[in-house]
This record gives structure tokens, sequence and C-alpha cells, in this order.
């Protein structure tokens, strides 16, 4: 269902959509196969869920802007410390400094973007009354 965009969803796309630019120039500037083979599909899903926030700003596409910030935030701070499975760790750098940053700002603009629309007054009513 379509939902009218507030302040916060408006700045979670454009966070969304900074995320999918930073993995797809990643993307074509690695020499590396791993990085190629796992960041692709991150970064052209990461696109999709942009195109679809900045559309619709459906419950769907928070979800899996929620669920794709998540995956990024965990990957960088599991890459930093004790480094990615068959991988030495990687230094914490400005690249990953970057995404770790664009996701977290994801996470929170949705955050409040939820409390932006949250009804005042307590409890909401049900459609029955």
């Amino acid at each position: 269902m379509k939902v009218p965009h507030s302040w916060a969803s408006r700045l979670a796309v454009a966070a969304v959509g900074l995320l999918a630019v930073l993995q797809l120039a990643w993307v074509i500037t690695s020499d590396d196969r791993t990085v190629i083979t796992a960041v692709t599909p991150l970064g052209l899903l990461t696109t999709l869920v942009t195109l679809k926030m900045a559309r619709d700003n459906c419950f769907e596409s928070r979800l899996g802007a929620v669920v794709l910030s998540s995956v990024h935030v965990g990957a960088v701070l599991l890459a930093t410390t004790l480094g990615l499975p068959g991988h030495e760790r990687h230094p914490m750098d400005a690249r990953a400094a970057t995404l770790l940053v664009a996701a977290g700002a994801v996470l929170v603009l949705i955050a409040l973007d939820h409390a932006v629309r949250r009804p005042r007054g307590g409890i909401p009513r049900t459609y029955a009354s």
C-alpha cells in the first residue's frame, strides 16, 4: 500500500540510494572476485529497494531497507573486527566507514519515520469503535 512520504522517509530513500551507489562503485572498482560476487547482488537488491521505496514507501520496501542495512552493518563490523570467512581482517578505511554510516543512517531514519507517523494521544482506536 502506498504511503505518503515524510521528511524522514525522504532522507531514508536518499540514504538507501547512497548505500546502493557505494556498493555498485565498490564492485566496479574492485579486482577481487570475492567482493564482486558478494557485493553485486546486495548492490542490485539495494537499488531495487531504493526505487520501490521512492515510488511507494510501503511496509515491504521499508522492511527491505532495514534488512539490507542490517546486513551491511553486520558485514562491515565483521570484516573490520574479525575478518570475513576465509579472509584477513579488513582495516577500517573510508569506504568501510562510509558504508557503516550510510547503513546506520537508514536504520535511524526509518525509525524516525515510524515515530513521526505514530498517532499521538495514547492508545489507537480499533476500526470497530
